[in-house]
């Protein structure tokens, strides 16, 4: 039986764009792309963690996807240095405006950008020949149908092939979501909030539960584990910058409203005492303590036979 394994949790891609629940966060790439500071800390931490105990082939093609590329930072900065000289990336994203926007900024002969969304089926028709290395940084939350997103992320991957996910298990600015969809200004705005919400986010056990999930699809679980994670922002302009950069809500509150809308989420986010903190008021210092979920597995080795090269 062939067997495929990841390195550290997130999900893949693939398939015509439609619009689902993951293309409704992130609307402003340019945006996304210079307040994501916190998302490529964590990505480049995850990488320094687990990138060595992965099997890189020096002469050979490798072929890398990276699912939810969102702006093209990390796969192209953090990713495709990582691979040998005849290697290439694919990023794909479920928002077609992230894809034109990385495509345009991230130009590279061994770099392309598509759009996909992962819990569309039949996903290897797409990519036939498959991806020796799959990774995905703060994507896999956004996708209440997780055994569907894993089930494609192991049918992308070639026999022995690895993948390196990460991803929100639960975060303060769920718990701000959950109390700004009871208000009576915001409500009718967040009725399909739950959406938006990570499916691990009330879990008790989340490590188990996702380890539980992924041996159940068919992987070999190398590690699994959740971090505290905490970033703070260097004053207020930022930390809304941050926060609007990947709220979902934002295009369907009338623009009047934004500033009420953001000024309620700070407000929210005091309240939660044990989760999040005004270190200095004068300089807004916000410190976010983050629960990420890394998820590694590793890969038995590649069955002594031909191997094709992967689709590019």
């Amino acid at each position: 039986m062939d067997r495929r394994f990841l390195k550290n949790g997130y999900q893949r891609l693939s398939q015509p764009y439609i619009k689902t629940q993951t293309t409704a966060a992130m609307n402003s790439p340019k945006m996304y792309s210079s307040a994501s500071e916190m998302q490529r800390r964590d990505a480049a931490e995850a990488l320094s963690r687990f990138v060595g105990s992965m099997t890189w082939a020096e002469d050979s093609c490798e072929t890398v996807l990276d699912i939810g590329c969102g702006s093209g930072e990390v796969t192209r900065c953090l990713l495709l240095p990582l691979l040998p000289a005849t290697g290439r990336v694919v990023g794909v994203d479920a928002s077609e405006a992230m894809v034109r926007f990385a495509a345009a900024k991230h130009r590279h002969p061994r770099l392309s950008f598509r759009k996909m969304d992962i819990v569309l089926p039949n996903l290897r028709k797409e990519f036939p020949l498959g991806f020796q290395k799959v990774f995905s940084f703060f994507c896999l939350h956004w996708v209440q149908e997780q055994r569907q997103a894993l089930r494609n992320v192991y049918e992308l991957l070639v026999p022995g092939g690895e993948a390196l996910l990460v991803f929100l298990a639960s975060s303060p600015i769920f718990n701000v979501y959950e109390q700004q969809a009871n208000d009576s200004r915001w409500g009718k705005y967040m009725r399909d909030y739950t959406k938006f919400v990570s499916p691990y986010h009330h879990s008790k056990k989340p490590q188990r539960e996702m380890n539980e999930l992924l041996q159940d699809v068919g992987f070999d679980v190398l590690s699994c584990d959740c971090r505290e994670r905490v970033f703070v922002h260097n004053g207020l302009a930022p930390l809304k910058d941050a926060v609007r950069a990947i709220n979902p809500f934002m295009d369907r509150i009338p623009d009047v409203f934004h500033d009420d809308y953001l000024a309620d989420i700070l407000s929210e986010s005091r309240k939660l005492k044990n989760l999040v903190q005004i270190e200095d008021e004068k300089a807004h210092m916000l410190s976010f303590l983050i629960q990420q979920s890394y998820r590694v597995y590793q890969a038995p080795p590649l069955p002594e036979k031909n191997h094709s090269k992967s689709e590019t």
